[in-house]
């Protein structure tokens, strides 16, 4: 697997008269996935669009795009997903954590990750175990 990019440094796709550069949003989350979006936030190249920490007994719900999605429409995000994150959860948490890769309708690869009640902390747990696995390497 290659290693994880710096996204942090690395410039994005140019808009006309606008350079940017990727940087970590502070943005309300719902309250009891905080650590659980602070968790993901913590690999560089992961851009989180929308959470819910679901209500009454519902499952918790993220999606994120992973990479350079302007240029490798899905490779970046398959490889993390399939490559590193999944084997790892599912090491951890068994299927109290599910990983759904699916492209939207503008062709950009989004994974939905959904943890059933319950689980958002040993969730939390194994994706800070991850990273510093990650960071290992």
């Amino acid at each position: 697997m290659n290693e994880e990019k710096d996204m942090s440094e690395k410039e994005t796709k140019p808009i006309p008269g606008h350079q940017q550069s990727w940087a970590k949003v502070n943005v309300p989350v719902d309250s009891e996935i905080v650590g659980l979006i602070e968790a993901l936030s913590a690999f560089p190249a992961l851009e989180t669009i929308e959470s819910c920490q679901g209500h009454d007994n519902d499952l918790t719900r993220v999606c994120f795009m992973y990479g350079d999605y302007w240029v490798h429409p899905w490779h970046d995000l398959a490889e993390f997903v399939f490559g590193f994150l999944a084997p790892g959860l599912a090491k951890d948490i068994g299927d109290d954590a599910s990983l759904i890769v699916r492209l939207s309708e503008n062709g950009v690869a989004l994974c939905h990750l959904t943890i059933r009640p319950g689980a958002v902390k040993r969730t939390v747990n194994s994706l800070k175990r991850l990273q510093e696995h990650k960071n290992e390497r």
